[in-house]
């Protein structure tokens, strides 16, 4: 570890050719050490906690999981399930986006997310309001 604090240390630098050249004295390969340090470094990357890659795939999830726990079952026709996201998008006085302006053009299966969704954004608002 020693070693590589000194080959960190910015008073001694030396060029990417110097360093070659050392580590060609040295034994070593300087192409073949740098692919290991690189796959050392994706490697490290990929299991980090703090990688925000990982860390979004992690939230995403959670927050996918928190919809489906904070939704109540959907209405059963389509009539009921348009109705209420329009009941949903009234109540929150048109604070809510939604992508889907014309509701009856899309699929049963969509406006069920879609009710699922707003209805997990409206319990966060509320939440947050009480807060």
């Amino acid at each position: 570890m020693r070693a590589f604090n000194e080959f960190l240390d910015e008073e001694d630098l030396l060029t990417p050719e110097e360093i070659d050249a050392e580590m060609r004295e040295a034994g070593l390969d300087p192409e073949e050490v740098g692919a290991r340090m690189h796959a050392v470094a994706e490697r490290a990357l990929a299991s980090s906690p703090w990688n925000w890659r990982k860390r979004a795939v992690v939230e995403l999830e959670q927050e996918r999981a928190r919809i489906a726990d904070a939704t109540r079952p959907a209405p059963r026709s389509r009539a009921d399930i348009i109705g209420a996201i329009r009941e949903l998008i009234a109540q929150t006085g048109s604070q809510l986006a939604y992508a889907h302006r014309n509701l009856e053009a899309q699929t049963d299966e969509d406006l069920a997310d879609l009710l699922r969704e707003l209805e997990y954004l409206a319990s966060r608002q509320q939440r947050r309001g009480k807060e």
